[in-house]
């Protein structure tokens, strides 16, 4: 643990901070994130976002006040402003190997939208780190609505099976790779036994207490799951929100798969009409079979009516978030397409599957990467997905796509589908490799999604 005693800041105002990280200057390696934002993941530990590498407190004995304030939290906020990155390169390792790759991190990104969207002046996040570098010791925390609060401690319940989404993000998932090959493909993914963040419910309400304290300075809450609509605690949750007075200024946002548009028995809006503002990121990853077949029990078409009957009222905005890997990769252009037609923004660059690593598109056979890269490159809306093309033209390991076609072969054998007859087009490619394919089987350790 560092205590910033020999990590050397340089003291810059908020436009001078501006400018600093617009001309990538070497003594700053900036992320709004650790100024900004709180976040745990789907095994209860504190991150700074969700591709961070955990920290070693968590939810269930750290509170979100406490978190925010932790040493190791001070530690890189000042890392980030003198560009010494001894703990960044452990917890943004994945950001880090992407830029040495040429993709677009999510870190850079981020900077990029914080500089099209807002002036020095006007963003107080960038007062917050401005402050920092002038007394790097002091609470990290500005005057005003400064905070987003990203909560996944309701439940990881979710009716649907997606095939690369981490079970410990899904109850139905996790129960059917469990079921196929006595478990392995379980086993495979990080997925501890112990899916309860929390020792009792006086630990829950602890967190949810302090959570509550920190209202007045939040701008945005995230709610993420399993599927937050089908969570009885979320619900509670928002209702506390809404007793608190503070809605009417603080956005609320959603990870969503909108198979179901209700929060129980009680209308939606009823809860959502009283947020300054709200955003449904809705997860679709194809069109028609395509999609449900990739969001194993999701139905496209109710998807499609429940976001147009979101749309019709005012205050809610939806976008598309489209995870993109090995199945899905040639659909992209159709995908952005199809969407931008109907008004709305499908997103890909912030979502292209990185783990399991047999799920990259970069795994794709070279014949397919030959015939899906022209349509990419020739596409009107190419700026949305340039990580999806950067990620295909990355050199591919044929043993991962090998552990790709036994992956499916065992979903389909137990769903009692095809996926060949969707995506003819891996026909010619799907032959596994006998005794190579069941060697690299056995070694597979994927990184969840």
């Amino acid at each position: 643990m560092h205590d910033g005693t020999f990590v050397k800041v340089t003291k810059r105002s908020p436009e001078e901070l501006w400018q600093a990280i617009k001309s990538d200057a070497p003594d700053l390696w900036f992320c709004p994130h650790p100024f900004e934002h709180l976040y745990n993941d789907n095994a209860g530990h504190w991150a700074l976002c969700c591709r961070a590498y955990p920290m070693d407190h968590q939810v269930g004995d750290t509170t979100p006040e406490d978190h925010w304030k932790h040493p190791l939290m001070d530690d890189i906020r000042r890392e980030m402003l003198s560009g010494k990155l001894d703990l960044v390169r452990k917890y943004c390792w994945k950001c880090l190997k992407m830029e040495r790759d040429g993709l677009a991190s999510p870190r850079q990104q981020l900077n990029a939208a914080l500089l099209k969207k807002k002036a020095p002046g006007q963003s107080k996040m960038l007062d917050v780190a401005s402050r920092l570098t002038h007394n790097p010791d002091q609470a990290a925390i500005g005057e005003g609505r400064t905070l987003e609060l990203k909560l996944r401690v309701f439940g990881n319940y979710c009716q649907l099976r997606c095939y690369m989404c981490a079970p410990l993000n899904s109850s139905s998932r996790r129960q059917e790779l469990g079921e196929i090959r006595d478990g392995h493909w379980l086993r495979c993914f990080a997925n501890p036994e112990k899916t309860d963040f929390f020792e009792s419910d006086e630990h829950y309400d602890r967190f949810l207490d302090s959570a509550m304290r920190l209202l007045p300075w939040v701008k945005k809450i995230k709610i993420t799951g399993g599927e937050p609509f089908l969570l009885p605690r979320h619900h509670k949750f928002i209702e506390r929100v809404l007793a608190s007075g503070h809605a009417g200024k603080i956005r609320l946002s959603y990870d969503t798969n909108m198979a179901r548009f209700h929060l129980g028995s009680a209308n939606v809006l009823d809860y959502l009409k009283h947020f300054k503002a709200v955003t449904l990121a809705v997860s679709i990853d194809d069109l028609g079979a395509r999609n449900d077949y990739i969001r194993y029990g999701s139905e496209f078409e109710g998807v499609i009516a429940n976001i147009a009957q979101a749309r019709t009222f005012p205050g809610i905005n939806v976008v598309v978030s489209c995870a993109t890997g090995m199945l899905n990769a040639g659909d992209v252009p159709e995908i952005a397409e199809f969407f931008h037609e109907r008004g709305l923004e499908a997103k890909f660059n912030m979502c292209v599957i990185n783990g399991p690593i047999f799920l990259q598109a970069r795994h794709l056979p070279d014949a397919l990467k030959e015939q899906y890269l022209p349509k990419l490159e020739a596409s009107p809306h190419r700026a949305r997905f340039t990580n999806v093309i950067r990620m295909i033209q990355q050199p591919r390991d044929e043993s991962q796509y090998q552990i790709f076609l036994q992956y499916l072969d065992d979903l389909d054998q137990h769903r009692g589908t095809s996926w060949l007859d969707l995506w003819p087009e891996f026909k010619p490619h799907s032959r596994r490799s006998g005794s190579d394919s069941d060697s690299a089987l056995s070694q597979v350790i994927p990184q969840p999604a």
